[in-house]
């Protein structure tokens, strides 16, 4: 059974074979048409598209308040004598909260300044700050 389907597929990929073959020279001269006829035709370099684009690539800065926390304290022996414990009278478990950053890029899709970026970058995120390439920088 799998012999017969292997003969099948054989016979089906020559007779593909024998129409590629037929219709390969219209595509090789095609495909010569678009090669560069000059060295000075050739360009490897990405400068003119990112010089085009870099204006519309941002930075995004995100500013979040995130608690404080020591693994530690998720302990009880260590919760027991620095306080957040039973009968410990120390520091406690919490502390003042702390500004938790990401960095991120965007890309500027709309001429209104509406920008795409990575929904990670701004979760949660208290104060959002676009920077543009120009050093111009927006809230």
């Amino acid at each position: 059974m799998l012999a017969c389907a292997g003969v099948f597929g054989l016979l089906a990929l020559a007779a593909t074979g024998d129409a590629r073959a037929q219709t390969a020279p219209a595509a090789s001269q095609t495909q010569r048409a678009q090669v560069p006829a000059t060295r000075s035709e050739i360009t490897l370099s990405f400068a003119p598209v990112v010089a085009r684009t870099a204006p519309a690539v941002v930075n995004v800065y995100a500013l979040k308040s995130a608690p404080r926390s020591n693994p530690f304290f998720d302990d009880p022996f260590f919760r027991r004598f620095f306080g957040g414990g039973q009968g410990g009278d120390g520091p406690g478990l919490g502390g003042p909260e702390r500004m938790q950053r990401s960095l991120g890029s965007g890309v500027i899709v709309d001429p209104s300044g509406l920008v795409v970026t990575n929904h990670h970058v701004i979760q949660g995120g208290d104060q959002i700050r676009i920077a543009l390439n120009d050093k111009r920088e927006f809230d």
